[in-house]
């Protein structure tokens, strides 16, 4: 092997490591932008979730005040 095949095949070495890199980067970059993007669903569904009991705690609540004063307005 002469001189200039050894340094075509470090320099394809190097090319493939290199693509290897950018493919292993690339894809956790990929990875943690996914896990943020569920993330953030889910953090918008429990909020949603919570503020849906609340109002219906609210409506409750009300519609409790509303049949004491009805009861007291009997009495």
């Amino acid at each position: 092997m002469g001189p200039v095949e050894f340094i075509k095949s470090c320099f394809i070495i190097a090319c493939v490591i290199l693509f290897f890199a950018i493919f292993v980067k690339v894809s956790f970059a990929l990875v943690d932008w996914l896990v943020e993007r569920i993330r953030e669903a889910t953090l918008k569904l429990k909020i949603k979730r919570l503020l849906m009991e609340y109002l219906e705690s609210e409506r409750e609540s009300l519609e409790n005040r509303k049949d004491l004063e009805e009861h007291e307005d009997e009495v």
